[in-house]
């Protein structure tokens, strides 16, 4: 008896690596990231943002080079604001 089984990989590496090799030539010019689910500016959902990898029942969620970096600091600043509050 065979179980497919579905994975999601979930790259929070603002370099992408796991990216490149998971999603493999999948993502397209412009593509959804990361950056776009924890932005608070950018409201996208998890669903919204992932593609398919290079396995059959994989599934990646994208780290997009440059806007996750400032999303990153993005974040880090909202914290540091909160916590002189």
């Amino acid at each position: 008896m065979q179980r497919c089984i579905r994975v999601l990989v979930i790259d929070l590496d603002p370099q992408a690596n796991l990216t490149m090799i998971a999603a493999g030539e999948s993502l397209r010019q412009g593509a959804l990231g990361m950056a776009d689910v924890l932005s608070p500016r950018a409201g996208e959902a998890l669903a919204d943002v992932t593609v398919a990898g290079i396995w059959e029942n994989l599934e990646v969620a994208p780290a997009i080079e440059g806007p996750l970096a400032a999303v990153r600091d993005e974040l880090v600043g909202s914290v540091t604001a909160f916590s002189a509050v």
